[in-house]
């Protein structure tokens, strides 16, 4: 599980760092989708995860006329980075950026909240 969000922990990594591998298992566990426990919480996941693998609008990508911002992590098995740079290709003006990170690059990057933070600044101002 921990190697499909981020490559370089694949099991060599976690079976040099032990206690590393039970704490990220355990935060991976936790964030797992906070609605699970609630009434409805299983079957909700059960009909995201059916209506995502329904969903496929990459031919329409060229028709988007708005500022976009296209990030993923160099590690992620996830959002492979070829599929990220591949999304990128179908926007139109879109800005790729890719960081230092799996699947959650937004805590393992600190760059990756300024980039986002400053796109949404220049592109989202009132």
């Amino acid at each position: 599980m921990l190697a499909i969000g981020d490559d370089r922990c694949n099991e060599t990594w976690q079976a040099e760092h032990p206690e590393e591998t039970e704490r990220l298992l355990k935060e991976a566990a936790a964030g797992a989708s906070p609605f699970l426990s609630e009434p409805g919480g299983i079957a909700g996941l059960t009909r995201q995860i059916e209506a995502r693998s329904h969903h496929d609008c990459f031919a329409r990508l060229p028709s988007l006329r708005i500022p976009a911002l296209v990030c993923g992590g160099e590690y992620d098995r996830q959002a492979r980075p070829e599929v990220v740079r591949s999304l990128h290709a179908q926007i139109p003006a879109a800005e790729l950026r890719m960081f230092a990170g799996g699947h959650g690059f937004l805590g393992q990057d600190p760059q990756a909240y300024e980039v986002i933070t400053a796109f949404l600044q220049r592109h989202c101002s009132t």
